[in-house]
């Protein structure tokens, strides 16, 4: 039996080629980037498409004959000129949904989103506090943030997205990622930040193997979105104190989850991806 064809975005970067690496041998990927992809990023050598998801000619060339999508391409961060940052995350996005719309092939699509969609990682710190914590998907913030916006402007294209064409998304909000050449090194750090802030983090592996298992789920509504993170948190500071230290306004603190991993308890619940994608995270910092 052959493999489905799958297109993945961004596949030259940190996360994209974890996820070509990690499904090379259950899907038949095709690659589409800026860069061409390295050949130890290349888990099985695949079609490349070299050149921007703005090129809509290109895209829909890639998208051809494919069965699923995984988009990972993003200009990461708010960095200048910022008119970039949204034509590329927004645009580049809404030209893949278009183009999967359309396809006769393409079943699903998996966006890589933002933990940043919630708002609590913008600047200044402390301009969004978390009505709960641990974090989950029921809290929402404003983002101001531009790179943080153009995800939930992406989301809310995925949702038309399902309403026009009647194809399901799935969107992953992973933390701040830590890349497949620093998970070996990267610890536990003894001091925390001065302000509020979730100390959130997720091993590149464990989100290439929640893409495996969104790829495989059926949103009830045609669209779905989870938090990904790791299950503790990065600092050598038990959650308790770090919420106490700082966020002493949050009403609502859920204490058994932050005792849990010995005290170090993530301040992002990841219980709904646990429980409808049959996902867990297995990587955690050294302590």
């Amino acid at each position: 039996m052959s493999k489905q064809r799958l297109l993945v975005t961004g596949s030259s970067g940190i996360l994209g080629a974890a996820v070509v690496s990690h499904l090379a041998c259950r899907w038949d990927i095709v690659q589409l980037d800026l860069r061409p992809p390295s050949p130890e990023n290349q888990a099985e050598p695949g079609a490349v498409y070299t050149g921007s998801f703005l090129d809509t000619a290109l895209v829909h060339k890639a998208i051809e004959g494919v069965d699923a999508v995984v988009h990972c391409g993003a200009i990461p961060g708010s960095r200048p000129p910022l008119h970039d940052v949204v034509e590329t995350n927004v645009q580049g996005t809404f030209n893949l949904l278009e183009a999967a719309g359309e396809s006769d092939t393409v079943a699903r699509f998996v966006f890589i989103s933002s933990i940043m969609w919630h708002g609590f990682h913008d600047q200044p710190p402390g301009r969004n506090i978390p009505s709960r914590l641990p974090i989950d998907e029921t809290v929402h913030a404003e983002s101001a943030d531009c790179y943080a916006t153009t995800k939930a402007q992406c989301e809310d294209w995925c949702k038309r997205f399902v309403d026009w064409y009647g194809k399901p998304v799935t969107a992953l909000r992973p933390s701040h990622i830590i890349g497949a050449q620093q998970l070996e090194a990267f610890a536990a750090m003894d001091h925390t930040r001065p302000e509020p802030h979730l100390h959130d983090y997720i091993g590149v592996w464990d989100i290439a193997a929640a893409v495996e298992h969104a790829l495989q789920y059926d949103p009830p509504n045609g669209f779905e979105a989870f938090l990904i993170n790791a299950d503790d948190q990065y600092t050598k500071v038990p959650s308790a104190e770090l919420v106490h230290r700082l966020f002493p306004g949050v009403s609502h603190v859920e204490r058994d989850k932050l005792d849990a991993c010995d005290g170090f308890g993530a301040l992002v619940d990841c219980g709904k991806a646990k429980k409808h994608l049959g996902w867990r995270p297995s990587y955690r910092c050294r302590r």
